[in-house]
């Protein structure tokens, strides 16, 4: 009867409204929270450096300062080319996505960027994301460089934060240089020394350089054990790409290219300083190395800044080392400035503010609260919640 089915309809919509009511649209948040149609048109993305992946950045503790903040919320993670989405239960925070470069930042920073494109398409797709801020730790801010000034580009970045990152290069990247240098010259040696000697005076040599180059293979065997162990495995591409700038070269071709001047830069510049470091330290340092702990030595800074001052005077004379070279033990300070790079200088139109803090590189977490970085710069270009 029609008054049968005119009560039915009633009766489900008044069904609907009571639970509403009580469950406040609580039961389709989690899905409202991804829907394109939601207030999240803005993320944060974090891009780790070399050799790390994504949870590096819970794990130096930056994540927890953005869950205690009310204004932002951990939104996800990008691993294995598939975006992993966390739902939450309001609209009226920032998403923050993290992402594990392949191969953990090791590969061509070319296919690093290819990652991120994909990861920031992605979280369109899903989560109805349309633009970002970019946050790259070391290397990570290479990547993101990358990404604004390739052709994958998609005009999606509001802002681009830079931390400890080598902009006109590294000079540990000479590291995988001189280790391909030296191992070709061992295995040339090493073919001959294992050859059929003639006579007793080049029996002798070639037991000599069977020694020699055993030896040198041992080195070898440990200074590659000794890079993987610091985070800086010798033979990975991607640590090969950051040689300072040199024509021809990665860095060079990149630091000459146009990026985008509608995107704010900001460039944190960390600086240790290695006359603090006493013997005290050092003893700590010995015995830490003793034991096989040689994460985050207080020593690095000390020695990455001597080699780096000796190779700049053996490269470029003593009568062009009078600035100084200290930054934060693995990256110059002047390599950390995103405004010395040539495509930056001299009325390009980008803008760049530049950040420095007392830190060494490992221990820069120690410094950059991200909410206090994040929250003013997200509200200059409007991009925060209740400002849309």
């Amino acid at each position: 009867m029609p008054w049968f089915r005119f009560s039915i309809h009633w009766f489900s919509l008044l069904f609907v409204g009571a639970v509403f009511a009580i469950f406040g649209g609580s039961l389709i948040q989690p899905f409202a929270a991804f829907s394109p149609s939601a207030h999240e048109r803005h993320a944060v993305v974090l891009i780790h450096g070399l050799r790390n992946n994504g949870s590096v950045w819970d794990a130096k503790g930056y994540l927890a300062s953005l869950r205690d903040h009310d204004a932002f919320h951990v939104a996800g993670h990008w691993e294995d080319d598939a975006l992993r989405l966390i739902p939450k239960e309001t609209l009226d925070t920032v998403p923050v996505f993290t992402l594990t470069l392949p191969e953990n930042g090791t590969v061509d920073l070319r296919e690093s960027a290819k990652s991120v494109a994909s990861m920031l398409r992605a979280a369109h797709e899903q989560a109805g994301i349309d633009s970002f801020t970019l946050v790259g730790k070391s290397l990570g801010g290479i990547v993101a460089r990358e990404y604004v000034s390739g052709p994958l580009y998609q005009d999606n970045v509001d802002h681009l934060i830079t931390i400890s990152s080598p902009h006109l290069g590294s000079e540990l990247a000479y590291l995988p240089e001189a280790y391909v240098a030296m191992k070709a010259w061992v295995t040339q040696h090493s073919n001959w020394a294992w050859q059929e000697p003639q006579g007793w005076w080049d029996t002798v040599e070639r037991t000599i350089a069977r020694e020699a180059t055993g030896w040198g293979f041992g080195l070898l065997k440990e200074a590659k054990e000794l890079s993987l162990n610091a985070g800086y495995p010798i033979e990975a591409p991607g640590l090969r790409m950051l040689l300072p700038p040199e024509e021809g070269n990665y860095l060079a071709e990149l630091n000459t290219r146009a990026h985008p001047t509608q995107i704010r830069y900001t460039a944190i510049i960390a600086k240790a300083h290695p006359g603090d470091y006493g013997w005290k330290d050092l003893r700590s340092d010995v015995q830490r190395l003793w034991d096989g702990d040689i994460a985050d030595l207080g020593m690095l800074p000390v020695v990455a800044d001597v080699g780096r001052s000796l190779l700049h005077v053996c490269r470029h004379g003593l009568d062009t080392h009078a600035g100084s070279l200290v930054g934060d033990g693995v990256v110059s300070e002047p390599s950390q400035d995103l405004s010395r790079v040539h495509a930056f200088r001299h009325g390009s139109g980008l803008r760049v503010e530049t950040i420095t803090l007392e830190a060494g590189h490992h221990q820069v977490h120690h410094h950059v609260h991200l909410p206090e970085l994040l929250l003013p710069r997200l509200a200059a270009t409007g991009a925060l919640p209740h400002e849309s």
